[in-house]
């Protein structure tokens, strides 16, 4: 009975140390992240992710193999994609994926617009009359 107990207790504090090691970082604009974020409802202004669409976006984030995915909602996969708010298409064509991509891999279809993904407003020039604090011509 105690070495069951002590077989469980090592079995126990090992495998998160285990389970540790094995996780894979991934890039911030790898497909997986992008799923991420989507689920989190980070879409483009005035759009909004469909019922399937959404389906697909977690079926693909919980698939533990890619090959699981039905080709069939590979379309909404990508219409999804699209409509994430810092995802600018580099080639607009209308079929950019043949199939469903690791949760490693990075498109080369599309850009992230890291300058919106740091969440600072740049302007390139100030208004006329009102400086860069936002008083009018200086004065409070």
């Amino acid at each position: 009975m105690r070495f069951l107990s002590l077989i469980l207790i090592c079995a126990l504090v090992f495998s998160p140390i285990y389970a540790a090691k094995k996780s894979v970082k991934l890039a911030k604009n790898s497909y997986h992240q992008i799923c991420e974020d989507l689920q989190d409802n980070i879409v483009k202004p005035g759009k909004k992710l469909t019922r399937s669409e959404l389906r697909v976006v977690k079926k693909y984030l919980n698939a533990k193999t890619i090959s699981s995915l039905k080709l069939r909602d590979l379309s909404k996969f990508e219409s999804a994609i699209k409509k994430h708010k810092f995802i600018a298409e580099v080639g607009k064509t209308k079929n950019n994926l043949s199939e469903f991509p690791e949760k490693s891999n990075i498109g080369n279809w599309y850009k992230l617009d890291s300058n919106s993904k740091s969440g600072k407003k740049i302007m390139s020039s100030t208004k006329k009359g009102i400086s860069s604090k936002g008083d009018r011509n200086g004065v409070k």
